[in-house]
């Protein structure tokens, strides 16, 4: 499975990586010819490749990849990384850029045909602002996993938190608890951990940073879903998500509201019970036959016509009989 991280930029030459990540695209810096292509202070990488002059880019991007497949650091250790970077070196960003890099990302899956997830640790006010192009993803079968926010409130006031095709994803504790910081509502549809979270980072090969944030929680839930779509590249990303939800441990996280799904993103696909998550459901039932054609409509004859009355003659005269005078 390919996952496409929409973000910073990655250091790709990073040992966590072990060549597994690759260059992508740049929303500033498409064709290395921009203004702003290779500022790495607040500027944009050509492909979303941090490199070995560029360690003040934003070490964002990195982190979250590290804890998709990183080797050392990271869920899915041997998925493919591809870096998009639609948030500046500074961590700024467009959301017209990110929905660049949402079709970019979409339309390098379809070349690869390989299983692809995005994950987006990413956000801003406002609801529903992405979802017609995360449905388009959707319908071109690519999963979006994305960050529920970090304002400890209603992930539906966000975007793309809000939007229902893309798993949503608020952090917990090293306890299970809700962290501090975790959105939170009927928009998150599971949690994962993002508090001190230590992956690598982009001032060198080997350098790691101690971070938190939803943006954490996220590539652990997007490294399960790499997994799951690697194990099943048939599933659809609506039969991948029912998995992953499938596989989470229930009611276990503390501290949230009624109206949140208590749900942790779990990957031991090797637990008996996790396991069913990933058969293919029982075929349905066949058909029943269909039910034979009615009659045809047969007009019945109509009915034999009625008599003619034949009353006899009335024995008294006519009126004008009787009334006539004598002659």
């Amino acid at each position: 499975a390919i996952v496409y991280v929409l973000d910073t930029g990655v250091r790709i030459s990073h040992a966590d990586f072990g060549g597994r990540a690759l260059p992508g695209w740049s929303a500033g810096c498409p064709t290395g010819s921009e203004f702003l292509c290779g500022n790495d202070f607040s500027g944009w990488l050509y492909q979303g490749v941090i490199g070995e002059g560029d360690s003040r880019c934003h070490g964002h991007g990195t982190h979250c990849a590290s804890t998709v497949g990183g080797k050392d650091y990271g869920v899915a250790s041997g998925v493919t990384i591809i870096t998009v970077q639609v948030l500046s070196c500074s961590g700024s960003g467009s959301s017209a850029g990110v929905s660049a890099g949402i079709e970019w990302a979409v339309a390098d899956a379809k070349a690869r045909g390989k299983p692809a997830i995005l994950s987006m640790s990413l956000g801003g006010g406002g609801s529903n602002r992405y979802d017609a192009v995360i449905g388009a993803a959707h319908a071109e079968g690519v999963l979006t996993v994305v960050a529920a926010g970090n304002n400890n409130g209603d992930a539906c006031r966000k975007s793309p938190a809000s939007t229902a095709l893309a798993i949503t994803v608020g952090s917990t504790d090293r306890g299970d608890g809700k962290s501090s910081f975790s959105n939170y509502g009927p928009c998150v549809d599971v949690f994962a951990p993002g508090r001190d979270i230590t992956a690598a980072w982009s001032g060198s090969d080997t350098a790691t940073r101690t971070i938190s944030g939803t943006s954490m929680a996220t590539p652990h839930t997007a490294g399960v879903a790499a997994q799951i779509r690697a194990l099943q590249p048939s599933l659809t990303p609506d039969e991948a998500t029912a998995a992953l939800l499938c596989f989470s441990t229930k009611d276990i996280v503390t501290g949230l509201p009624a109206d949140t799904a208590n749900a942790l993103t779990f990957n031991n696909r090797f637990d008996a019970e996790a396991a069913a998550c990933l058969e293919p459901a029982p075929p349905s039932p066949p058909s029943p036959p269909p039910a034979p054609p009615a009659p045809p409509f047969i007009r019945p004859p109509p009915p034999p016509p009625s008599p003619i009355s034949t009353l006899p003659p009335s024995a008294t005269p006519p009126y004008y009989w009787r009334r006539r005078p004598p002659p």
